[in-house]
């Protein structure tokens, strides 16, 4: 039901499909953190030949079933999370600034686009001073992915 609902929110003409383009959050907020590349390879999996550029329901909803039993693209967990932020805050604040996370964004791992900082910055930055406490920051982030597959 949840994954079903997650995927209609972004069913905007209410035809049970959505754009290609937006199954990346869906996925995303069923608790799986694919890579790009991943991405693009659900991607093929999902997306409908007959109509290039979308995806539906029907399809959607064992394969994502499936990668969610299967525990594929699982989150890291809290406590991995939580020391890589500790990592990076050098003088054990309990958090980091705004400039801090920006360019390690920038220059590490996969690149994000501008839209996606901008998005992940307006989630975990305080409005009060621009920084981010990661402690409560990772409480966020933390998803239980036995909620979404099975409804409690």
């Amino acid at each position: 039901q949840r994954i079903t609902a997650a995927f209609l929110v972004f069913d905007e003409e209410n035809i049970k499909a959505v754009d290609s383009r937006e199954v990346a959050v869906i996925v995303r907020s069923l608790g799986c953190c694919p890579s790009e590349s991943e991405m693009t390879s659900i991607l093929l999996e999902l997306e409908d030949q007959e109509t290039p550029g979308s995806v539906h329901l029907e399809r959607f909803l064992p394969i994502m079933t499936r990668i969610i039993a299967e525990n594929r693209f699982l989150p890291v967990e809290p406590g991995k999370m939580l020391q890589a932020f500790k990592t990076l805050d050098a003088e054990g604040k309990g958090y980091l600034r705004k400039e801090e996370i920006s360019g390690i964004m920038a220059s590490q791992g996969e690149a994000f686009s501008s839209q996606e900082m901008e998005e992940m910055l307006s989630a975990a930055l305080s409005h009060d001073d621009e920084t981010i406490d990661y402690e409560h920051y990772v409480k966020i982030l933390a998803v239980d992915r036995d909620d979404i597959l099975y409804d409690s």
